[in-house]
């Protein structure tokens, strides 16, 4: 059976928690409701699947200069600082 590393443990806990505060207070206007719709469902998943996948990406990069919780954490805060800036520029441009 294989084994999860904590690594990808911790970005897709991270990744989750920023989303869900991320759809608190853009799709359910401070509140949960959102969760009654399936179509903010799939908004949700493809958020967790962006910011997972850019704190990944920047996870395999780091790993050529640190090692150990040092590479987790600072792959997992830049990761998601990058996604989060390539979700607010995709939203401006959509509305």
């Amino acid at each position: 059976m294989n084994k999860v590393s904590k690594e990808v443990k911790v970005h897709l806990i991270t990744a989750v928690a920023l989303t869900l505060f991320l759809c608190y207070i853009d799709e359910g206007n401070y509140n949960f409701n959102w969760m009654l719709e399936w179509d903010s469902w799939l908004a949700f998943v493809m958020y967790v699947a962006v910011f997972w996948a850019f704190q990944t990406l920047l996870s395999k990069l780091s790993k050529l200069t640190t090692k150990g919780t040092l590479q987790t954490w600072l792959s997992t805060f830049s990761g998601s600082a990058l996604a989060l800036i390539l979700v607010v520029f995709i939203v401006i441009n959509i509305v």
